[in-house]
């Protein structure tokens, strides 16, 4: 005989309370609390200054390039001047000696005799 593992098994005095469809409600997750009641939530002030001055300034772009303004041409000549330069400068990388890293000390040459 196979035992289904899923199965509840109430004593014989145990009803099972019958539930009114008013009576169901989920709980609410830790992370989602309902505000306190009088409290506002806070106003995102920051991510709306930066949202609508990304915005005026593609706009602006989209304006001066539809014009074929030369404005437009002078900031998109800078633009792709500043993109092809290369991030990594070699005068600074190439000024750095890293022998002095990598080269070891009298201690650690020498095994130590205990």
């Amino acid at each position: 005989m196979q035992e289904n593992r899923n199965e509840i098994i109430y004593a014989e005095s145990f009803h099972e309370p019958k539930r009114q469809p008013d009576d169901v409600s989920e709980p609410t997750p830790v992370d989602e609390q309902p505000p306190e009641s009088g409290r506002r939530r806070p106003f995102p002030v920051l991510l709306t200054i930066q949202l609508a001055v990304c915005v005026l300034i593609a706009l602006t772009v989209f304006i001066l390039s539809i014009t074929n303004s030369p404005l437009y041409k002078d900031f998109r000549r800078w633009y792709r001047d500043e993109m092809s330069r290369t991030l990594i400068s070699d005068t600074v990388f190439g000024s750095i000696d890293l022998r002095s890293a990598f080269t070891a000390t009298a201690d650690e040459v020498s095994p130590s005799r205990d």
